[in-house]
């Protein structure tokens, strides 16, 4: 985790907690949801890019609906990948 320090006036120095997510943009998620699509997955690409993608969804980022139905078509064929 990325922890960087702070001054707190109160309490002295301490820890702030820095998301990981922090700064991600949606057109940057939607570019990397295209390794669904490659013909050798990468189980730990994916699984960064799904993650990123739900991130960004639970934080009220609205799909279009042309990357909706792009990303619904991709994970349905990653998820039926052997």
């Amino acid at each position: 985790m990325d922890d960087r320090k702070y001054k707190d006036e109160d309490a002295g120095w301490g820890y702030a907690f820095v998301s990981p997510f922090e700064g991600i943009q949606k057109g940057q998620v939607l570019q990397e949801c295209r390794c669904f699509n490659d013909r050798q997955l990468d189980a730990d690409k994916c699984e960064e890019a799904l993650t990123r993608l739900l991130y960004l969804v639970t934080q009220g980022e609205k799909l279009s609906s042309d990357e909706a139905t792009t990303v619904f078509f991709s994970v349905t064929k990653l998820s039926s990948d052997e």
